[in-house]
């Protein structure tokens, strides 16, 4: 997937901006156990640059993309040990591994009033690993050095169509648990 977002700065905009960003997911099934009835390694790149982004000697930053847009980490999506937002510039890279495991029981079942109004198919198990960087320029050299990184665990349930899911991630800064509606990256 591939994005270009713009604000011409038209209509009391506060600044004209642009954000560029791709991402690339993979999936490979695997059979680890007859335990479970579905086991996916789930593979994520992404990468953003802003070129409009001028920083001017003073600090101050100009035609910079808000930062729900822009080459941003930390929250509910990317490097989920860190608070929303935690780390925004003018490029970013970030890599996720995440092995999600549905084993064959589902303790609901059992429970037909409760199977009646939730209606949860399956859960899933998930330990993954996040890596990501944001810099002043998209600079391999930069974006690969100093990387921050978490590892965490969540548990996930498909519940009448839609997925909901907590997880939890520590990393050395911080740690946190982010709860949400989706996968992180689905595409």
């Amino acid at each position: 997937r591939g994005q270009v977002s713009r604000d011409f700065g038209c209509f009391d905009s506060s600044d004209s901006w642009t954000n560029i960003d791709g991402e690339f997911d993979l999936y490979i099934p695997l059979q680890l156990s007859d335990r479970f009835r579905k086991t996916v390694l789930a593979l994520n790149y992404w990468t953003s640059y802003s070129p409009t982004w001028d920083e001017k000697p003073n600090g101050e930053v100009k035609n910079r993309p808000p930062t729900y847009t822009g080459s941003t980490l930390g929250g509910i999506w990317r490097m989920r040990a860190y608070p929303t937002q935690r780390f925004n510039d003018k490029a970013a890279v970030y890599y996720s591994a995440e092995l999600r495991m549905i084993p064959k029981w589902n303790p609901f079942t059992g429970w037909t009033w409760l199977q009646k109004r939730v209606g949860i198919q399956w859960l899933q198990f998930v330990p993954f690993v996040e890596v990501g960087r944001v810099a002043p320029a998209w600079n391999l050299g930069t974006l690969h050095s100093d990387m921050k990184w978490d590892v965490g665990l969540g548990l996930r349930a498909w519940a009448k169509g839609i997925v909901i899911r907590v997880d939890t991630a520590a990393s050395d800064e911080d740690a946190g648990v982010q709860m949400m509606v989706s996968q992180p990256f689905q595409f």
